[in-house]
């Protein structure tokens, strides 16, 4: 069987294809655009913006503490950093493409006259990007 432009064949192969593509430019714009309002959240100190893409538990690990919380108890515990550490810097330092259904992003954040960088992990869990660690060391 020969695939003509014109067949019907072609232009479904051509459809699916173009379909794919799409799919994977709207996925990397998501995760683009995830990364940005994180970044956006760390600058600003909000850690409600920020928790709200944690997965169910989160790993964070803030200075010297390290845990497995809940959603909300990484929001208190991310709060806590927020209120006693004023931001006034965040750098995007590396951000990786989605690779096995995860990705990161690597900050560089100043508070207080003091440097940390910031480690976020995201796994995609039912097609959606959560937080599923946190670590500002």
């Amino acid at each position: 069987m020969v695939f003509s432009r014109g067949s019907s064949f072609f232009k479904l192969g051509m459809l699916s294809i173009m379909m794919l593509m799409i799919i994977s430019l709207k996925s990397a714009y998501a995760q683009l655009d995830l990364s940005n309002e994180i970044l956006e959240s760390l600058r600003s100190g909000q850690a409600k913006n920020i928790s709200k893409h944690f997965n169910t538990n989160v790993s964070l690990s803030l200075k010297n503490d390290a845990g497995f919380y809940s959603k909300f108890q990484g929001e208190m515990i991310l709060s806590d950093f927020f209120r006693s550490n004023r931001i006034s810097e965040v750098k995007l330092i590396q951000r990786t493409n989605k690779s096995n259904n995860s990705y990161y992003m690597v900050c560089q954040l100043k508070a207080n006259h003091k440097g940390y960088r910031v480690f976020v992990k995201f796994n995609i869990l039912d097609g959606e990007s959560k937080i599923t660690e946190l670590r500002i060391e």
